[in-house]
């Protein structure tokens, strides 16, 4: 009878012990998935944005959402639209657009208290007369369900993150561009010869009728 009152009592005594453990232990996994998650989605939410910008960008009208660009919104481009304000304007006003869109995503797709919002910057570099790429930088900071459990380990609980995207404007005067400079570099007429402006012309024929 001692026997048994005394295993009883050293089950309640390892009861008392592991079960607070494994409690303790389950809300720290739960806090570093949290982490990881959130830093997984502000991540691919920039992405997103990037690559959404750089398709749309130098459409006024065009759907970011959906990346949808009309025939019309094609054809209506402005032919300057790089010189003068046209930068400027075009930077502004996608800005506004993938500003609206992070943050509507973040409000949807997380579950952490965001103890600041987001902090978001958008920026168009020029890498050539018609060529540019898009950056976007989303700042956030943040604690998660859980957190305080971090603070045991020697974590701080509240988290700090900065998501970098970038992505490459397509624009087809870049390739107009490009194929016009190709053409003329390789022109054989630009050597001055008429004998070799008519070779070129004539293989141009040739060419014209094989395709």
């Amino acid at each position: 009878m001692e026997r048994c009152q005394s295993e009883r009592g050293a089950i309640m005594l390892e009861a008392l012990i592991v079960y607070p453990v494994t409690i303790f232990l389950l809300f720290f996994v739960l806090a570093l998935f949290s982490i990881f998650y959130h830093i997984w989605n502000i991540q691919a939410i920039a992405n997103e944005a990037a690559v959404k910008a750089a398709q749309t960008y130098k459409y006024k009208e065009a759907d970011i959402e959906a990346g949808y660009v009309s025939a019309e919104q094609v054809s209506g481009l402005e032919r300057y639209r790089y010189l003068f304000w046209g930068q400027d304007i075009m930077e502004a006003d996608a800005g506004r657009k993938i500003e609206a869109y992070i943050n509507r995503r973040l409000d949807h797709t997380s579950f952490v208290n965001k103890l600041t919002e987001p902090e978001i910057e958008f920026k168009i570099e020029k890498d050539a007369l018609s060529n540019r790429h898009v950056e976007v930088v989303v700042t956030e900071e943040f604690t998660v369900p859980f957190g305080d459990a971090l603070s045991y380990f020697g974590y701080d609980n509240v988290i700090h993150y900065e998501a970098v995207a970038y992505a490459d404007c397509l624009d087809i005067i870049d390739y107009i561009n490009t194929v016009d400079f190709v053409g003329e570099q390789t022109k054989l007429g630009a050597f001055g010869s008429k004998t070799l402006g008519m070779v070129d012309a004539v293989l141009k024929l040739f060419d014209h009728i094989i395709n």
